[in-house]
């Protein structure tokens, strides 16, 4: 019987020995990979650091402040100023200046002048500047187009 266990344990000692081995094979081809992987990706790496063309960077901060224009404030604004006689035909914004530039149609003078007073007491607006305008001849109703700037001041923080 002693032979026996002696017989077990010497044979569990060499598949234990075996196993050890086979882990640490695995292990050190794993560290392999590893140390291979990480030469690969230093070889991927850009080597130098590229300048971006002013003209580009320019584009991109132009198209990044049209971006962060307040729109839902500015279309607010205008939604509650503009009465159901005013037609809105165009808007223009200006993130960098911070207005925006309309092109409406009123049914006559009266109904401009009073949508252009209506803006500028807007909260939102600090001015609001008539451009130009002139009578639609060619439309049955005669309205009046006319343009404007409307302005916003700067953000609080």
């Amino acid at each position: 019987m002693a032979i026996a266990g002696l017989s077990l344990c010497v044979f569990l000692a060499l598949h234990i020995q075996s196993k050890w081995k086979t882990v640490q094979a695995g292990q050190q081809r794993l560290l392999s990979l590893q140390q291979s992987l990480a030469r690969q990706q230093e070889r991927q790496l850009p080597s130098r650091r590229e300048d971006i063309p002013a003209e580009r960077a320019n584009a991109v901060n132009q198209a990044v402040s049209q971006l962060n224009l307040p729109w839902r404030d500015v279309l607010d604004a205008l939604e509650l100023a503009t009465p159901g006689s005013i037609a809105l035909l165009s808007m223009e914004p200006d993130a960098v200046k911070r207005t925006l530039k309309c092109v409406a149609e009123a049914r006559d003078g009266e109904a401009m002048l009073a949508y252009l007073e209506q803006l500028k007491r807007a909260e939102f607006f600090d001015s609001v500047v008539l451009l130009r305008h002139e009578l639609v001849e060619k439309d049955p109703g005669k309205p009046i187009r006319f343009q404007f700037d409307a302005h916003w001041p700067m953000a609080k923080p």
